[in-house]
């Protein structure tokens, strides 16, 4: 294990903790992503819902992660 996979362990933890819907993970790259657990509703689609999302960074993959959120709160019924 290499000093830069101990230090994206945490930040992995975090985003899965606050994101429970979300898989996250980190590419051999060193991009971030999340892919959904459940699949998208076509109401989700239509207010912008992707099923996988991508950053550079866990701070930047957290900021998609709370815009998919709140994407998904708009396509849910009133």
């Amino acid at each position: 294990m290499t000093a830069d996979t101990t230090q994206a362990q945490p930040a992995q933890a975090e985003l899965a903790a606050a994101h429970p819907g979300w898989t996250i993970w980190r590419s051999n790259t060193g991009r971030w992503y999340a892919t959904r657990k459940a699949p998208i509703t076509m109401a989700e689609g239509n207010t912008g819902c992707v099923r996988t999302v991508h950053a550079v960074d866990p701070e930047g993959l957290a900021e998609e992660l709370d815009k998919q959120e709140l994407r998904a709160q708009r396509a849910a019924p009133a």
